[in-house]
């Protein structure tokens, strides 16, 4: 296999940098970019990835592209990592949430960071571990790679940039990057503030700041990718379950403090939302978190049409934990991504039904082959989450165009939460004209 002309320039960028980072849209070869462009002056690296990236994605592409070198996975049991830990190599790849284990364990010549957007909360133990072992002497390279750096906005650089230039183009602290580029855009009574946004020209600003680290990339243009559509399919609630419904809004309504039209706090939307998310879906959890009340299968009988009819293996993505469960139960042949060694059997076309959580599967991971058609039967919040899953089909070696249905509860707050994925809409903003329009 051969790089493309882009993925050449990618790796004369990081070889020509210490410091840099790969903005490559989904579907581009960030690690095949990233593994070609290592030379023994970079050695040993470390990886640090999402946890499946870990197990499944770096030893295969490395399989690949640099068979040359030993490329160690640090995952299992706590035995079976420090075992790991002590095997000859040149590149270790640990999860983000284990990359303490990697502190002070070897003397660390590159940090390569796989999906530096997980890096945006600069009060995060994978945030602080990361700012550790970049500054230790001999780490003389930190590499990022993602598809999404501000999934929430060009708030979410600041932290991902400090790790390569120590707050040298975007300032020292949060605060000075907020108070330099950006306004508020609304004050709790408390003086809380619920919202920035960039001051006028702050985003030319920004990219100016980071174009001598940074390559950017889109997927226009770059690849010759297939098509992919988005359909959406209404599902009817059975009438006693929309009662349900309207009942909860209104109470919610009540519940919820407002002032000056906005929601007193995000917990208390970000609670509503869910509640009103799960009957849409046909649970309801109880106040504990732990069981469920079954409301209805609308969803599911909907998902098992669609799986019957489907042109090729679904990739269906879930929200709630009682979703999956519900799923198993009417579709037997299903199987989850977390079953060993699921991924390979799926792009060998040998299971029909895959489920996925979009939080645990929606980096890195290369299911193009397996199928091109996507079922969504809830919706997360998440912008990042909606555009990395969805991005699992749509890659290199694609043949057909990919298809995502979403099934959305006729009149419910799916709607609303498509809008922002969308739109990029305020939450909050949604969540209450949804909750005016049916209570």
């Amino acid at each position: 296999m051969r790089l493309h002309a882009y993925q050449k320039a990618a790796v004369k960028h990081l070889r020509a940098h210490d410091r840099a980072a790969l903005w490559l849209d989904m579907g581009l070869g960030k690690t095949a970019t990233v593994l070609s462009a290592l030379e023994p002056r970079h050695l040993p690296a470390l990886v640090t990835a999402p946890a499946r990236v870990v197990r499944d994605v770096w030893p295969q592409e490395a399989a690949t592209w640099r068979p040359d070198l030993r490329v160690i996975p640090v995952v299992g049991t706590p035995a079976q990592r420090s075992r790991a830990w002590a095997t000859p190599a040149d590149v270790y790849c640990v999860s983000h949430q284990l990359l303490g284990e990697a502190d002070r364990r070897h003397t660390w010549h590159t940090l390569v960071i796989d999906e530096a957007s997980g890096f945006k909360n600069r009060q995060s133990r994978r945030w602080k571990h990361a700012r550790l072992i970049s500054r230790r002497p001999g780490c003389e390279h930190v590499w990022e790679m993602t598809g999404t750096p501000s999934p929430n906005g060009l708030l979410d650089l600041w932290s991902q940039i400090y790790l390569l230039d120590q707050g040298q183009r975007l300032g020292a602290t949060l605060t000075q990057y907020r108070e330099r580029y950006f306004v508020p855009t609304g004050q709790l009574r408390s003086g809380v503030i619920t919202g920035w946004a960039p001051r006028l020209g702050a985003p030319e600003r920004i990219h100016a700041l980071l174009e001598d680290i940074v390559l950017s990339m889109g997927a226009g243009g770059r690849l010759d990718l297939p098509s992919i559509s988005y359909n959406t399919i209404s599902v009817d609630l059975p009438a006693q379950v929309r009662r349900i419904y309207r009942q909860m809004a209104t109470n919610l309504v009540a519940d919820l403090s407002l002032v000056g039209g906005v929601v007193h706090t995000a917990a208390s939307a970000a609670v509503a939302s869910n509640r009103l998310s799960q009957i849409s879906a046909g649970i309801l959890y109880d106040d504990q978190g732990g069981g469920y009340d079954i409301l209805h299968r609308a969803k599911i009988q909907a998902l098992e049409e669609l799986c019957t009819y489907a042109s090729s293996p679904v990739l269906v993505f879930y929200r709630y934990r009682a979703e999956r469960e519900l799923i198993e139960a009417a579709l037997p042949q299903a199987v989850h991504i977390d079953r060993p060694g699921s991924v390979a059997a799926w792009n060998r076309g040998e299971i029909p039904v895959l489920l996925a959580h979009p939080a645990s599967a929606g980096h890195g991971l290369n299911l193009q082959r397996g199928g091109h058609v996507i079922v969504w039967t809830s919706l997360p919040w998440s912008l990042e989450q909606w555009q990395q899953a969805n991005k699992r089909l749509l890659r290199q070696g694609q043949e057909h165009p990919v298809v995502v249905h979403i099934l959305e509860g006729r009149g419910t707050i799916d709607s609303q939460i498509r809008r922002v994925l969308d739109k990029k809409a305020d939450v909050q903003s949604a969540l209450l004209s949804h909750l005016e329009s049916v209570a």
